[in-house]
């Protein structure tokens, strides 16, 4: 780990400039990409972004001059969870309002449900379904699961999944 760093301290000038690829999450501080002189990108390419919130995309997609969103529109968004630890949101929003004082709070159940839309809602489903077809595209030849479950699943799919497995049995 200290060795890493130091590794990285001595190359980073050479290595950083020379990189045409750059790989962060969707969650990767503002501040680390200018620190590191990544302030705008040719094309970005988010992955998995059926579960990327809104604002999970925001940075990407302004950093970038163009981009690919890639995903599965018929999987689940994301997914809203409370912590599970000490209060959740709901009881803090409980206790707002049971609270006479706290009563002008903006913790309110109708605010915490407008919070939890936005932060569930899956824009990839709603543009990939209102997109012209010239720039959509649907992969349809799967490698990940047997023919048997590929045949319960495909029902959401219109029995357009086809497997790409040569022996499904062994792989």
């Amino acid at each position: 780990p200290s060795s890493c760093r130091a590794d990285w301290e001595r190359f980073k000038d050479i290595y950083v400039p020379q990189c045409n690829v750059v790989a962060v999450t969707c969650n990767e501080r503002e501040q680390t990409l200018e620190d590191s002189g990544q302030v705008s990108f040719d094309v970005a390419i988010i992955d998995e972004v059926s579960k990327a919130t809104p604002l999970e995309m925001l940075l990407p997609l302004m950093r970038a001059r163009r981009s690919i969103l890639v995903g599965d529109h018929r999987q689940l968004p994301p997914l809203f969870q409370e912590g599970t630890d000490a209060q959740t949101f709901s009881d803090v929003v409980d206790e707002a309002e049971e609270d006479e004082q706290e009563s002008r709070s903006s913790l309110t159940r109708q605010n915490l449900h407008r919070f939890e839309k936005m932060v569930t809602a899956s824009l990839f489903k709603s543009h990939f379904e209102a997109a012209d077809d010239a720039i959509r595209a649907r992969l349809e030849v799967q490698f990940r699961m047997h023919p048997q479950i590929m045949a319960m699943i495909n029902h959401f799919y219109e029995q357009r999944l086809v497997c790409g497995l040569t022996n499904p049995d062994v792989q």
